[in-house]
């Protein structure tokens, strides 16, 4: 409680409406019969002021309690905050040919398919296909499986990124984290990219993996944050990189309608995933009672529409006739049973150390890039993001959803599952928010 205190009162120096990090944070109210969680919402201050990119984010967080909602919603705003300040005179432009300095391969980026890139040239589009003649911006990281410098294309970096001659990719917050603790941070970088590539690989090739019992552990756990009855669905998809992860789809009832609510998680554990789902999860209801206020005026079914992660949330609200898509995950028949109080005893370090271990033997790249501003570490929090190459990411604009990776066609038949090509991947719009 001392170390939470600490960063109370350290945070302070954050909040200012003239020139503070955030310009206010408010409690956000509390329905009834919504889960018993804590929310903060914050309004962010102007980085474009302070010549950097303009931090184009809401930030909010969640917890169990006063406390851990607030240092949560702290770090969600750092790690928003701290990307979009860079210095672009430090950086290199050039494309892999020109850059004469060691980086990492364009070939090895999950990025977009053949496919894709035909359809982009024949609609003229501005994004392009990555190749080693392409002319990006780099800067450089630490490769934790080697320790040496690598450099990367500053899209994969930044955020937001607006500064390529014609970008390769629109930028997401996958990756990025911030803790008042160095290695904590990176080991949460670690594990939200570890989440995505596990989320994509189950949406787009349509893998319905071992459904979770609903042990009577489990059932306590979520009556504790959940007054209302909902039905769940929970599977585990620690696929071929052996991460504990979790993913999870709620339905039920609330006062603005019928709903469905997804989450993913990985942590040490798959009784913490489960937990970090299920918590997900409690944050998402509330959250879909703003997005449909905020969206109350976009109605049309035409995916194409669908160019951020607000609209992504919000869109099976709108358009029940779509739910069937779920069908297959919400009729399979639970087969395994996990223990939601099971825990690590490895330490923070131990923890990246094993996560990078197993990363390394499949040949991939972990680079690291610490992107902690001396104003964060001032009110002792870091900022760090990780970018893994050739795992899968998730975006938030329907015409620009990465399907070209490796990992997307190889994964599924490595592990017995059925492996469909692009033209037979999951066309539906992926639900999270």
């Amino acid at each position: 409680m001392g170390v939470i205190n600490n960063m109370v009162f350290r945070s302070q120096k954050m909040i200012s409406f003239q020139n503070g990090i955030m310009r206010s944070i408010s409690k956000a109210s509390r329905h009834n019969e919504d889960p018993m969680i804590t929310s903060f919402g914050i309004t962010a201050c102007n980085t474009k002021l302070l010549g950097g990119a303009r931090y184009g984010g809401r930030s909010s967080g969640c917890g169990v309690d006063m406390y851990d909602a607030y240092i949560s919603t702290i770090g969600e705003t750092i790690e928003r905050y701290c990307p979009s300040l860079f210095r672009i005179n430090q950086m290199k432009k050039a494309s892999y040919n020109d850059l004469k300095v060691p980086a990492v391969e364009p070939s090895k980026f999950a990025l977009f398919s053949r496919e894709q890139i035909a359809l982009f040239k024949e609609r003229n589009e501005l994004i392009q296909e990555f190749d080693a003649n392409t002319e990006v911006y780099w800067d450089n990281c630490v490769d934790l499986t080697t320790g040496k410098t690598l450099y990367c294309p500053c899209t994969f970096i930044y955020l937001p990124w607006q500064n390529d001659p014609r970008p390769i990719f629109y930028g997401v917050s996958t990756g990025l984290a911030a803790h008042s603790n160095y290695i904590k941070s990176v080991l949460t970088s670690l594990y939200e990219v570890i989440e995505r590539d596990s989320f994509v690989l189950t949406w787009f090739q349509k893998i319905v993996p071992p459904k979770i019992y609903i042990s009577n552990d489990i059932g306590k756990y979520i009556s504790k944050l959940f007054p209302v009855d909902y039905k769940w669905h929970l599977f585990d998809i620690t696929y071929d990189l052996g991460v504990p992860s979790v993913f999870g789809i709620c339905v039920g009832t609330a006062d603005f309608g019928n709903f469905i609510a997804v989450g993913t998680a990985t942590r040490s554990t798959k009784g913490e995933a489960l937990k970090k789902v299920i918590q997900e999860i409690a944050q998402t209801i509330p959250y879909f009672r703003y997005t449909i206020l905020n969206n109350r005026t976009i109605s049309s079914d035409d995916f194409a529409e669908l160019k951020d992660f607000e609209r992504h949330s919000v869109f099976y609200l709108k358009h029940p006739e779509y739910r069937t898509v779920f069908a297959p995950w919400i009729e399979a028949q639970p087969s395994m049973n996990i223990d939601i109080n099971e825990t690590s005893s490895l330490h923070s370090e131990d923890k990246v150390l094993e996560i990078v271990n197993r990363l390394k033997k499949l040949d991939y790249n972990v680079l690291l890039k610490d992107l902690t501003t001396p104003d964060a570490f001032e009110c002792g929090m870091y900022c760090t993001r990780v970018i893994v190459p050739q795992l899968l990411q998730m975006t938030g604009a329907y015409l620009y959803y990465p399907l070209g990776g490796d990992r997307l066609y190889e994964v599924p038949r490595k592990l017995g599952y059925e492996s469909h090509n692009y033209e037979n991947l999951n066309k539906y719009p992926h639900p999270f928010p």
